[in-house]
């Protein structure tokens, strides 16, 4: 039960104060809204507070914290104006408050006459918006004491702790918070609220648990009877849903007779705990509580991927991070496509402590790992959910909200795309350079077979000038046949890094080029130094294939001289070509995917895109653009740095 009240103090006029509360009874908790807009006095607060209030009289079940300061922020927003907001609901049925906090309130929490800071974000929400509003929790014990004030009210001291905590009712606090604390010269608001409970099922309860209803705890499910069904909390109107949706029944909440009730099935539950190790390979998701930052987001996210009640997630969660804060020192999570079993480890004492509260699910514990054991049975869930399931894995590891997760999934599958578009554009380019390489051969073979024939006529052809004719043709075919093995070379799958000589690759990834340069009238120009580089061999020579194929496009309308300098100078490499560069427009716009000044067809728009992808996240390097003047003649050069090869 909540108990608050909450008073604002304007600076001059109440259409000028800036400072605000608002208290929403729903049916599972209490909702408060804090918050304290920069500045006083200003007649601009008042549409804004209006707005504001109009918003919160209409919050309702369900309840997301982050989306409604995000809500709160745009109205600010919109007036160009910065709030620091407090967003708190305290839960009916568990001793949690839920909240975010943004910018200069002060929040405490008062237990007895000790003190405990609530965590804030320091920034302010509108103008000056944090990149991400997080959400945090506070477990609740009975008379705790939460105060709320704006800078209005001065940081308390020691003595106004202990006079605030010895104050009965919320209202005897405010009066002495505006009467002894408050400053004049600004607006003040000031929320306090007291925490009540009955239920003494709480992790601080006595050591020696009362004695409660039977009920068995179970083992392993060979050999023993199946573990029950899982169940909703007690007093619950409505059924907990299951994996794919279907209804679970209520009987009475999980407790044991006497504190050695774990011990009395602990062989066979030894047993079983040593095939835990089992369970990693065959889970679609494993997670330890060590391996993430925001193991409390981690939960969240997946009871409610599993479709559990909110109020039956919110617990669950709640439970799990009391184990952590009081004694458990890991948290290991396996999901199978039916189970999903959470292992913590911990003294037996604690795990007694925790058994009437989990009201679901079956629970073993091993004397000898030291480890308590949670399962809930889930109903099969078919490909898609087992799909969203691996993709919950993965947004926990990058501890990333759902949102942001989705975001990040498409654009990894975009990339992944463009990937692919861009290799098929480039295996273009190879076959229009293997036509080219292949033409002067096969040129030469026509002749010497014409000319074969010719000396067979006129009675000509002599042994000499039939093995004159086959080293010559077998040599044209040699030049064919090393043609084709480049190229197949260059788009072998070799994801490896090696340490390897930046020249050298220069020079074979122009080998693959030269015969259409050299048909072009391009002069190039290797230059600079042998220099070993650590990256991946094959990716680079993508890249560097781009880049001479664009110098190449880019010389075949500008006016002579057409040249390609290569130059290669520690871990660098250079491309320049003397095309008269890119205007600032296009330079800016030159890494963006589909962007081409190519003619329609011929270009995808896909080659800088994909070649400073490639650079900086697979090769770890960099790729620069700019213009640049040699002589007199204006190029473009395209220069990759790659990370320096360890030394031996």
């Amino acid at each position: 039960m909540i108990n608050s009240a909450f008073s604002i103090e304007p600076y001059s006029t109440a259409t000028g104060c800036g400072d605000f509360c608002h208290h929403v009874s729903l049916t599972t908790s209490d909702v408060f809204v804090v918050g304290d807009l920069t500045g006083h006095g200003n007649p601009a607060f008042e549409p804004v507070t209006r707005e504001i209030s109009e918003f919160c009289s209409a919050i309702k079940d369900p309840l997301n914290l982050i989306e409604l300061a995000n809500d709160c922020a745009n109205i600010v927003r919109q007036h160009q104006l910065s709030v620091s907001l407090f967003i708190g609901r305290f839960d009916r049925q568990l001793p949690l408050l839920q909240y975010v906090s943004v910018g200069d309130l002060r929040a405490l929490r008062l237990r007895q006459t000790t003190r405990k800071s609530l965590a804030t974000q320091k920034a302010s929400l509108g103008i000056h918006h944090p990149q991400q509003i997080k959400e945090f929790a506070l477990k609740l014990n009975d008379k705790d004491r939460i105060v709320i004030t704006s800078d209005g009210i001065r940081q308390l001291p020691p003595a106004g702790i202990e006079q605030v905590a010895a104050c009965a009712t919320p209202d005897e606090c405010l009066k002495l918070l505006f009467s002894d604390y408050m400053n004049r010269d600004d607006d003040s608001v000031a929320l306090v609220a007291d925490y009540r409970t009955s239920n003494s099922a709480v992790m601080s309860q006595p050591s020696s648990p009362p004695a409660r209803t039977p009920v068995s705890v179970v083992g392993n499910n060979t050999g023993a009877s199946p573990p029950p069904e899982p169940t909703i909390p007690v007093g619950a109107t409505h059924a907990v849903q299951s994996a794919v949706g279907a209804e679970i029944s209520t009987p009475q909440p999980m407790s044991i007779t006497n504190p050695t009730a774990l011990e009395q099935t602990s062989e066979h539950q030894e047993r079983y705990l040593n095939t835990v190790k089992d369970i990693k390979p065959r889970a679609q998701a494993w997670l330890s509580a060590s391996d993430i930052s925001n193991p409390r987001n981690a939960l969240i996210y997946l009871f409610q991927a599993l479709g559990l009640a909110q109020d039956t997630g919110v617990r669950l969660t709640s439970l799990c991070l009391e184990l952590l804060d009081h004694g458990a020192s890991d948290m290991d999570l396996f999901l199978e496509p039916t189970l999903l079993t959470l292992q913590f480890s911990c003294s037996k004492h604690l795990a007694l402590q925790s058994v009437p509260l989990w009201r679901t699910g079956s629970l073993h514990y091993s004397n000898h790992h030291k480890c308590l054991q949670w399962q809930l049975t889930l109903v099969a869930g078919d490909q898609e959910q087992q799909e969203a399931l691996v993709d919950l894995r993965e947004m926990i590891k990058l501890d990333i909200d759902p949102q942001r997760y989705a975001q990040y999934k498409q654009d990894k599958d975009r990339d992944k795309l463009l990937a692919e578009q861009s290799k098929l554009a480039l295996m273009g380019e190879m076959i229009g350079l293997i036509a080219h390489q292949w033409r002067q051969p096969l040129n030469e073979l026509a002749l010497q077979v014409q000319g074969v024939q010719l000396d067979f006529i006129d009675g000509l052809l002599t042994e000499e000038t039939m093995n004159d004719f086959v080293t010559e043709s077998l040599d044209s075919i040699k030049h064919m046949s090393q043609t084709i093995d480049d190229f197949r070379h260059f788009f072998r799958e070799d994801k490896s890094v090696t340490t390897f000589d930046l020249k050298e690759l220069a020079d074979e990834t122009l080998a693959l080029q030269r015969s259409q340069l050299a048909s072009q009238n391009i002069t190039v120009e290797m230059q600079g130094e042998n220099n070993q580089v650590q990256a991946v061999r094959a990716e680079l020579k993508q890249v560097l294939m781009n880049l001479i194929s664009n110098a190449k496009d880019a010389l075949r309308d500008s006016t002579p001289p057409h040249v390609i300098q290569i130059t290669t100078s520690g871990n660098n490499v250079e491309v320049w070509d003397s095309g008269g560069g890119m205007t600032d427009e296009v330079l800016a716009k030159a890494f963006e995917p589909y962007f081409t000044t190519k003619k329609h067809g011929e270009g995808t728009g896909l080659g800088l895109y994909m070649s400073r992808m490639i650079v900086e996240k697979n090769l770890r390097g960099s790729l620069e653009l700019r213009n640049e003047l040699r002589g007199s003649v204006r190029g473009l050069a395209v220069k990759i740095t790659l990370p320096v090869a360890a030394s031996e």
